[in-house]
């Protein structure tokens, strides 16, 4: 079994290297939307870092060795929202209470992909982002603010 998901694992690492050489435009392109690289993202930092990924629908993505709790986000040219999946989307309604209750117990992993592919990485508590984006929203005209480097 550990071969077979070995020999996948190659076999998608270096189809993703063919593609890069012909379409490498197109592959930074999709790679600048949060849809298609956070599951990349999510993987290389479980492998990379102390986090240990958690999968399911929960309000969190890691947790580390001492229990806190850490919501990977990325950042795009079009901004980045940090309110919880729940309350993001068509048909959906936010709730501001719990929305404060998710900001007070999470720190965030923010990724930004906006120069992909470049990565950057952030951790960010939730609170200062509460209290610095109280709408859950940072514009893209905000990048500076969590990434001044």
């Amino acid at each position: 079994m550990f071969y077979v998901f070995t020999l996948i694992v190659l076999l998608v690492i270096l189809m993703t290297f063919i593609l890069a050489i012909y379409q490498r435009a197109s592959l930074e392109q999709l790679f600048r939307d949060g849809r298609h690289i956070s599951p990349i993202l999510e993987y290389w930092l479980n492998e990379n870092t102390n986090l240990i990924y958690i999968s399911g629908n929960k309000q969190y993505d890691f947790i580390h060795e001492n229990n806190s709790r850490y919501q990977l986000k990325t950042f795009t040219k079009n901004g980045m929202s940090f309110r919880p999946s729940n309350q993001i989307g068509s048909g959906r309604f936010s709730n501001q209470k719990d929305f404060e209750n998710y900001c007070n117990t999470q720190t965030f992993v923010i990724a930004s992909v906006v120069k992909f592919p470049v990565v950057k990485f952030k951790l960010v508590s939730g609170k200062y982002l509460l209290k610095t984006f109280p709408n859950g929203k940072i514009k893209p005209k905000e990048h500076d603010i969590i990434f001044p480097f």
